[in-house]
């Protein structure tokens, strides 16, 4: 393994002085005497390939476990990269089906969540692409501890991972079903880590809601680039109406023609289910969740410093303050009640004026169908899918008695063979029979 274990040995010893100049380094590659019986692999069969103009690793992963794949680890003590904004790695699916190579980055106690970063891209037979592992975000990391509260990732970090203790790198076949085969090479650091002063970095979300920090193609600088935009938009609606064979439910219009009952149902045609829309047409739903504008309500209580320009009291777009009071976890778990201002709907007002909710809402109609999409998914505005202009989903809400020991993100999960769950199912289906159970663009409900 002296052509894996040499590189990164002397990368651990001599980091900072390489890093200067925010140049990539190799880590390792497969040239020379490389040691295949020194990587240490599951499920996979290795050997050395031909690849570009040197020698490559190949990787032929079976299926019979979760996570086939090897382990590449540093001689010596864990790494320290933090001089580096970025680990990548080539790769290449020289198999003959779809699949997804993934590289994780571990300090000790890795778990796949916790104490690691992961990323995984799916590859076409024939492919090559780079993984890319940020080991810093943003590329920035601050001169002393900085605390960010009610963020899902923070700027500087990814999470809990430590870049100055790594430990190991994998590389792996997430889940798969059937066999699949890599070729990876060039297992490289680069990128610069600027040091960040905390005073110089706060504020660093902008009147729009966005990164103050950075700039890329698309970022709003002014009210007059949201106006122009809004221009640009129609004209691109107008020129992409939606797909032409679709019926006004987004039905197959040329298809099968089934019975039409006015509502939509489901029934086996040629020996598949199918949904099938009011007018008898068949009917693939697709579509997108949470159409409407609460996108970006995001709580200001006890980080205002974050923003740069919120709304004063008399200014029009003060009206999109409000309270919330719902956190099953994180910073604003059992804190009772903050305040949030609703980025989504200011800048919808900054853009079309004081008529914005009546232009969005023909909006989202429109863009779904020019998107190819027919269907308003679950968690959506209500006054959206009412207008009944695209087929939508909802959701019963009830209470039911819950699984005691289970967990998950949102709670615990509700027992569904206690007999509450189906008395107070069949309750509250019973009180939503008058709201939308007749409504023939309604395919169905979330319970």
């Amino acid at each position: 393994m002296k052509g894996l274990l040499l590189p990164l040995l002397a990368l651990a010893l001599a980091p900072r002085a390489l890093a200067q100049d925010g140049a990539e380094r190799v880590l390792f590659d497969c040239e020379g005497g490389f040691d295949l019986g020194g990587v240490e692999a599951r499920d996979v069969r290795l050997s050395l390939v031909p690849f570009d103009s040197g020698q490559a690793l190949r990787l032929d992963a079976g299926h019979a476990q979760a996570w086939p794949g090897i382990t590449l680890k540093p001689a010596g003590a864990p790494l320290d990269l933090s001089p580096y904004a970025y680990l990548k790695l080539d790769v290449r699916n020289v198999g003959q089906r779809a699949g997804t190579c993934a590289l994780r980055v571990d300090n000790p106690g890795a778990n796949g969540r916790d104490h690691c970063v992961q990323v995984g891209l799916g590859l076409q037979p024939g492919e090559t692409r780079t993984i890319t592992a940020e080991l810093s975000q943003l590329g920035i990391r601050f001169s002393e501890p900085t605390e960010f509260i009610g963020m899902r990732g923070v700027p500087g970090s990814p999470g809990t991972f430590d870049a100055t203790n790594v430990t190991q790198l994998l590389v792996f076949v997430p889940r798969p079903q059937e066999d699949h085969s890599f070729v990876i090479d060039n297992v490289r650091v680069g990128g610069r880590v600027r040091t960040v002063e905390p005073d110089a970095f706060f504020p660093f979300i902008d009147e729009f809601g966005q990164f103050a920090h950075a700039d890329w193609p698309g970022k709003t600088h002014s009210v007059e680039e949201l106006r122009a935009r809004a221009a640009e938009e129609e004209a691109d609606l107008a020129a992409h109406p939606g797909p032409a064979g679709w019926d006004e439910y987004g039905g197959w219009a040329a298809g099968p023609q089934l019975e039409a009952t006015g509502a939509f149902r489901t029934e086996k045609v040629e020996g598949k289910w199918w949904l099938v829309d009011p007018n008898g047409r068949l009917f693939w739903s697709h579509g997108i969740d949470c159409v409407g504008l609460g996108g970006a309500v995001t709580p200001i209580t006890d980080r205002r410093h974050y923003f740069a320009a919120l709304p004063e009291g008399g200014d029009a777009l003060a009206a999109f303050y409000d309270k919330g009071s719902w956190a099953p976890h994180g910073y604003y778990r059992g804190k009772g009640e903050y305040e949030t201002f609703n980025f989504t709907a200011a800048n919808a007002r900054r853009r079309h004026g004081e008529q914005f909710e009546a232009v969005c809402f023909d909006l989202a109609h429109r863009r779904l169908r020019s998107w190819g999409m027919n269907t308003i998914g679950n968690w959506s505005d209500g006054r959206i899918s009412g207008q009944q202009r695209t087929p939508y989903t909802t959701t019963v809400w009830f209470r039911a008695p819950e699984i005691e020991g289970s967990e998950g993100y949102w709670g615990r999960f509700p027992d569904p063979f206690h007999p509450d769950f189906a008395a107070n199912l069949g309750r509250a289906l019973r009180e939503w029979q008058a709201d939308s159970a007749a409504d023939p663009w309604n395919i169905g409900y979330f319970v």
